[in-house]
């Protein structure tokens, strides 16, 4: 099953709105509260990308060789891949795990709430993805098009010297 470790009271959250109603936040959006969720199985993580301060948790058997790495398969195969964490005292787990995981963003040993705006880049691979991750070298690039026209003055009869001096 899946069970619900912890989550923000609603109180704590609050749309920064100066609304006159009284309308509970969670009735007018799709608002979900800072929630983590203790997976019993990976069959249980929804088809969708849960986008939010959800967080997913599962344990994997470390005796079972290759364990890790078939859990980290097994969300690869879901196509989303915006943030992955690792928590390991072991080098060798963190290079594994890196190596094999298909996500923009991978946190090792720290949270994975975001990247720091303005220093590292952020964004999603496959269908979390939007091309360029915001911050990186080539994030401006996603904002620009670049066009060429030629013409054949030759073919349309034109003189090039002449037209070359305009």
């Amino acid at each position: 099953g899946v069970d619900v470790l912890a989550t923000a009271p609603l109180s704590w959250c609050d749309d920064g709105a100066d609304d006159d109603d009284d309308t509970p936040l969670v009735s007018k959006t799709n608002f979900v509260p800072p929630t983590v969720l203790r997976l019993a199985s990976l069959d249980l993580l929804p088809p969708h990308e849960c986008f939010g301060p959800v967080l997913h948790v599962t344990t994997y058997d470390a005796t079972q060789p290759g364990a890790l790495l078939d859990v980290v398969r097994r969300v690869n195969a879901l196509g989303f891949g915006l943030t992955m964490g690792c928590h390991s005292r072991l080098d060798s787990v963190h290079a594994a795990v890196a190596a094999a995981t298909k996500a923009g963003n991978l946190y090792i040993n720290r949270d994975t709430v975001a990247a720091v705006v303005e220093s590292q880049p952020f964004g999603g691979e496959g269908r979390s993805g939007t091309g360029p991750k915001a911050g990186g070298r080539n994030y401006v690039k996603r904002f620009a098009v670049e066009r060429v026209v030629s013409t054949n003055i030759a073919a349309s009869g034109g003189d090039y010297d002449l037209l070359s001096r305009v």
